[in-house]
């Protein structure tokens, strides 16, 4: 049965496991309800990492764009950024509805 204090994710088993993590067990027991929130919150870190670096990619291919364009014209460089904006946010947008 589920409740709120079932994991989110599924446990991966030792073999996955940091050095430092196995330090951090031994140190504070394996009963103890802090293990748990820790374990959950690196396992939750891990499984962010692919979008945070995405979000970082797309980000800096932006900026990378508008160091380019801003070498020709400070038109071109209000245009673009005002472009990468308002595609930006129409993005969002589309991805609240």
């Amino acid at each position: 049965m589920e409740g709120e204090r079932t994991p989110l994710l599924p446990q991966q088993g030792d073999k996955h496991q940091s050095s430092l993590w196995k330090r951090l067990q031994k140190q504070l027991g394996q009963s103890s309800q802090i293990c748990v929130y820790v374990d959950e919150t690196l396992l939750l870190f891990r499984s962010s990492l692919p979008v945070i670096l995405a979000y970082a990619l797309q980000s800096s291919l932006q900026a990378c764009s508008l160091l380019i364009v801003s070498r020709a014209s400070p038109e071109n460089l209000a245009t673009a950024a005002f472009s990468y904006m308002f595609a930006t946010c129409l993005h969002r947008l589309a991805d609240w509805s």
